[in-house]
């Protein structure tokens, strides 16, 4: 693997190579020659699984999959996609096995487990107590892209208004992980800019702590 800049580009034994762009959102494949390449963009979730792939071609065609929460396919599945990720866009199937790679451990999408125990865990969190559980039984609204912890729909923030949401696994420095989460309300002066933010969650007191700006 080459990493130049932002770009990453993969060399297969076999097979055409496949570049990614910026993002995971878009990928380029290459037979080796100046006019084998073709774009693709997808479309993914609010999980990061992709579930439509569109090719920068003369007409765009269109290819679409299903997943079950849990990430097992449902329905028909298309007979090419341009990326080798499947659930969560990091997970790898291997036909040989039935199982998907994610991260630090091997996935079973048919019961929703992983097949070894999460090296990392939240003791005090009774959601986790099964170390081979995955996202805390919640597939919706949480996952574990990385086989390591749960991640959360909002750990990047989620925006609402005037205020923003996140909620996050935090490392405790032991091998566990706290659940934390933070609100931060924005007022706004006379001109549009920024006069102060109240924040609350868990590193603030119940009524919330302001900052004048």
């Amino acid at each position: 693997m080459l990493r130049q800049g932002v770009r990453r580009v993969f060399q297969h034994k076999s097979g055409p190579s496949r570049l990614r762009e910026r993002s995971r959102r878009v990928v380029r494949t290459s037979n080796g020659t100046s006019t084998g390449h073709t774009r693709n963009i997808q479309l993914a979730d609010h999980l990061g699984t992709a579930n439509t792939t569109i090719q920068m071609a003369a007409n765009q065609p269109v290819t679409r999959r299903s997943f079950r929460p849990f990430g097992e396919a449902r329905g028909p599945q298309p007979t090419a996609w341009p990326d080798r990720r499947s659930y969560l866009g990091t997970g790898i199937d291997d036909p040989a096995t039935g199982l998907t790679h994610i991260g630090a451990r091997e996935y079973d999408q048919a019961n929703g487990r992983f097949i070894s125990a999460d090296p990392l865990l939240d003791l005090t969190d009774p959601l986790q107590m099964n170390g081979y559980s995955y996202a805390k039984n919640s597939p919706i609204s949480t996952s574990d892209p990385d086989g390591l912890r749960p991640v959360t729909d909002c750990e990047r923030g989620c925006q609402d208004g005037d205020s923003t949401y996140r909620d996050w696994m935090q490392s405790n420095g032991d091998g566990t992980w706290t659940y934390r989460h933070e609100t931060s309300v924005y007022l706004y002066d006379a001109e549009g800019d920024v006069h102060s933010i109240t924040r609350s969650g868990s590193f603030h007191p119940p009524m919330g702590a302001t900052e004048i700006i």
